[in-house]
C-alpha cells in the first residue's frame, strides 16, 4: 500500500515528505491543487499541516506531537500552522522514534490574506481517544474559528468539516458534536462542509464500506476526492 505524509506528520518518517516537496495526488491537498487547476488558470499551493491522531484540545499525542491548542513560546499549534504566527513556529517535538531530528519547525506556515483560505477538520480523536464531551470540542473548534476572524480573515474563507460516522456501530457523540459544527455557519459565518451528509445516510453508520479504509473510522480515497471537488467549488464561488 502506498503511503505518503506531511512534513510535520507522527507517522513513519519514511513516508513523510520533505518541506520543499510536492503535495502527493494521494493527499487531500494534492487533489484541491489538481480540482483548481482544471477549473482555474491561477496555480495555488495547499500547505498540508496534517498530524496523525492529533486533536483540537491541548496536551500532545503519545508520540508527543502537539494538539491544535498547545501552546510553544506562547503560540497554538493553530496559531503557528494556520495563521503564521510565531514564523517558523516549533511544534515543540521531542527526539523520538517518529521525530529522529526533534522538533519541526513549520516552515511552510504563512500569513493568511484576505484571499486565502483556512481548512479545519479535526474533532474524531477527541472523542474516539480523548474521550471529550461534544460540548468540550465545540469550545475548541470555536476558539480557532474566532482567532481566524480576530484576525481580519474573512469568515467565509474557512472552511471546517463535519466528522463521518465513528465506529461499526456509530457515536451518539459525533452525532451530536456535528449539529454543533453546522451551527458555526449561522452562527460565525465559515463555511462549513458536511462530510456527515456524504458518508452517512443517518449520521451514525457508514452509508457503504467503500467510504473507509476497513477501520469504520479513516475515510477512504472517494471522500478525499469528494472533499476536494467541494473545497474547490467554494473557494470559486467566493472568488472573483
Amino acid at each position: 500500500m502506498i503511503r505518503v505524509s506531511s512534513y510535520v506528520s507522527s507517522s513513519d518518517p519514511g513516508v513523510r515528505l520533505s518541506p520543499t516537496a510536492a503535495n502527493s495526488p494521494l493527499q487531500l491537498a494534492g487533489k484541491i491543487e489538481a480540482a483548481w487547476r482544471a477549473n482555474r488558470p491561477q496555480s495555488i499551493h495547499a500547505v498540508n499541516h496534517g498530524i496523525s491522531g492529533t486533536s483540537a484540545s491541548a496536551g500532545r499525542t503519545i508520540v508527543l506531537a502537539p494538539n491544535a491548542q498547545e501552546v510553544v513560546n506562547g503560540i497554538t499549534r493553530f496559531q503557528g500552522e494556520v495563521l503564521g504566527l510565531g514564523y517558523p513556529w516549533s511544534g515543540g517535538e521531542s527526539q523520538n522514534q517518529f521525530y529522529p531530528n526533534g522538533a519541526i519547525l513549520r516552515v511552510n506556515a504563512f500569513r493568511p490574506r484576505s484571499t486565502d483560505f483556512g481548512y479545519i477538520s479535526i474533532g474524531t480523536n477527541d472523542v474516539f481517544i480523548q474521550g471529550l464531551s461534544a460540548a468540550t470540542i465545540k469550545q475548541n473548534l470555536e476558539i480557532m474559528i474566532d482567532q481566524w476572524i480576530g484576525a481580519g480573515l474573512p469568515p467565509s474563507h474557512l472552511f471546517i468539516t463535519t466528522l463521518p460516522p465513528l465506529g461499526s456501530g456509530g457515536s451518539v457523540s459525533i452525532q451530536t458534536l456535528n449539529g454543533f459544527i453546522r451551527q458555526f455557519q449561522n452562527q460565525k459565518g465559515v463555511t462549513v462542509i458536511d462530510i456527515a451528509a456524504f458518508t452517512s445516510s443517518d449520521g451514525l453508520h457508514w452509508t457503504n464500506n467503500t467510504l473507509h479504509v476497513g477501520d469504520f473510522v479513516h475515510y477512504s480515497e472517494p471522500v478525499r476526492a469528494w472533499i476536494a471537488d467541494v473545497v474547490v467549488s467554494k473557494m470559486i464561488s467566493l472568488t472573483p
